[in-house]
């Protein structure tokens, strides 16, 4: 189905509210969720006062779109959570190298935690 086949205007406009929310979400522009996330739930509750004026199709569209952007947005803040584990690591010292034993089984090489190296 394409949106030409949609008919109710609150659900055009949703559905490109769903559409701009998954741009900003892989494009990284989180500042823009906030207000996306007003709009999108106003056109929900503009849907929600007209009983019968949304096609079973349509609900369909908003839901996948709408569960989509979950999954993307469940991604970006693992990603986010992540991101700021590693840095804490490096600030901290905590950060580990990854490497391969003989086995062939991850093993982790980590500095020795607050020794100085002394050279001779």
């Amino acid at each position: 189905m394409t949106q030409s086949n949609v008919n109710a205007r609150p659900v055009s406009l949703l559905l490109k509210a769903l559409e701009a929310e998954r741009d900003a979400l892989k494009s990284g522009r989180f500042d823009q969720l906030a207000a996306l996330a007003d709009l999108i739930t106003g056109l929900t509750l503009e849907l929600q006062n007209e009983p019968g004026a949304t096609r079973p199709e349509d609900l369909r569209m908003i839901r996948d779109h709408a569960a989509r952007n979950a999954r993307l947005l469940t991604a970006a803040q693992d990603g986010i959570a992540a991101a700021r584990q590693f840095m804490t690591d490096v600030m901290t010292g905590n950060a580990a190298t990854q490497t391969y034993d003989k086995a062939g089984k991850v093993s982790s090489i980590r500095a020795p935690h607050n020794r100085l190296e002394q050279r001779r």
